[in-house]
């Protein structure tokens, strides 16, 4: 019930902010910023990007230590079993790394190029702000992934059956994890597309 209050609380705050800003003239945050169709399409794959890369820091350590699981997000469906290694767990999160590596800071260039020279600290902003709320939500998504699949289990009382369920829920949360990336890759897709027709 106190999330569903906070969830509430959070979105006003945030309706209010943005009328606010609408109204002053000098606002904290220029919202019109926002107008730019390929400049919100490169914010969003840039916070789905922030948030896989977060999550990816949480989950990984948890698996590890819990229960050596599938890791590989790129490779996972195909090539990852419940019997995945050190070196597995490696490979797959260095390939997800060298990709966001290129794909991260490209992200917030583009972005930064639709608009004017006058909006770009706005959008240096956004950016900003956005990259702290995505680290929040993909761990928290982790958590949840994990934090279910794992009720129900204890690992003083049964060490395999938390194992198995933790193993489920990294499962589940590589998944999801796959699906943001997907997201964000089309995200990105659109904001190029716009770009051409803007």
């Amino acid at each position: 019930m106190l999330a569903i209050v906070l969830l509430v609380v959070s979105v006003d705050a945030l309706v209010w902010f943005a009328s606010a800003s609408k109204r002053s003239t000098d606002p904290l945050i220029h919202m019109g910023v926002l107008r730019s169709v390929p400049f919100r399409w490169h914010l969003l794959a840039y916070v789905m990007l922030e948030g896989v890369t977060i999550g990816f820091g949480y989950l990984i350590p948890n698996l590890s230590t819990m229960a050596l699981a599938v890791v590989g997000i790129l490779l996972m469906l195909l090539l990852v079993r419940p019997s995945a290694s050190v070196w597995m767990i490696c490979v797959g999160y260095i390939a997800y790394m060298v990709g966001f590596s290129m794909a991260y800071a490209n992200t917030m260039t583009a972005g930064m190029s639709v608009i004017p020279a006058s909006m770009q600290p706005d959008g240096n902003a956004m950016f900003s702000t956005f990259q702290q709320l995505a680290g929040a939500v993909g761990t928290t998504v982790m958590s949840i992934c994990l934090g279910v699949a794992q009720s129900g289990y204890s690992i003083t009382a049964d060490k395999a059956a938390f194992a198995a369920a933790t193993q489920r829920g990294g499962h589940v949360a590589l998944i999801v994890l796959l699906v943001v990336i997907v997201c964000a890759f089309l995200a990105n897709v659109r904001a190029f597309a716009a770009r051409r027709t803007a």
